[in-house]
């Protein structure tokens, strides 16, 4: 993965019409009841994991690329909920093996936000995204691991403020990542086995800048700080 190049990158998105779209939909304006909005786009995903290994205590650096589409749908006013899909894949390190499957598998998710207040220059939004994932694994060193029925889950809120030519957003994020690992070794049938890894804390927050460089264009960069750093790109239509 190029994780240098994405972590840079954070997440940049483009937006058909006057609408800005993050991950976690449209957090700066909202959509209006009846409108929809498409977004395609990638999201790349690092996270400290940790688990338990014969007994004592493990951890691991995850990583994850998402290439995904996402409508979303304006239930009422200042309401929306969406509907996400896609492909991933995963590369997961302990420090003295790395295991890399760049065999993208599907994934889908749900999710919704609220406009909760909207002033002239400032507006007020929660939000809230879960997703699960294909088991994938790999091999390597005589260890074959496999992630099974991994899952994340998502809430928070933001405080949006309009700037000069834009908007600037951030706010909290709970977060929670699980997967089922199972681990076989060649030849040791002691230190093969099953266990539950989970990202270490539950506390972060999202953040990003908007604006519009014309009147049918819309540009977000957002990030989400959890363990780790997170961003992607994403484009989006309104209609």
């Amino acid at each position: 993965m190029k994780s240098g190049f994405f972590t840079a990158l954070l997440l940049v998105l483009l937006v058909a019409s006057t609408s800005h779209a993050g991950l976690y939909g449209s957090l700066v304006e909202g959509i209006k009841e009846g409108e929809r909005l498409v977004s395609v786009g990638y999201l790349f995903d690092k996270s400290d994991w940790e688990f338990e290994e014969n007994g004592s205590g493990k951890f691991a650096t995850f990583e994850r690329s998402q290439a995904y589409v996402q409508l979303s749908y304006g239930v009422s006013s200042k309401f929306e909920v969406y509907v996400r899909g896609g492909a991933s894949d995963f590369e997961v390190s302990d420090g003295s093996t790395a295991f890399d499957n760049s065999s993208f598998k599907p994934f889908g998710g749900v999710g919704f936000n609220k406009i909760v207040f909207q002033g002239k220059r400032y507006n007020a939004a929660l939000f809230g995204q879960a997703n699960i994932y294909s088991a994938q694994k790999d091999s390597a060193s005589g260890t074959t691991v496999k992630f099974e029925t991994p899952w994340d889950a998502s809430f928070g809120g933001a405080m949006v403020v309009q700037a000069d030519g834009g908007y600037v957003y951030g706010g909290p994020l709970l977060f929670v990542s699980r997967s089922k690992l199972d681990i076989q070794v060649a030849g040791n049938p002691a230190l093969s086995g099953s266990t539950t890894v989970e990202e270490q804390g539950i506390v972060g927050g999202v953040f990003g800048i908007a604006w519009e460089p014309t009147k049918d264009l819309g540009v977000t960069l957002e990030g989400q700080y959890r363990s780790s750093l997170s961003g992607g790109l994403s484009f989006a239509w309104k209609f």
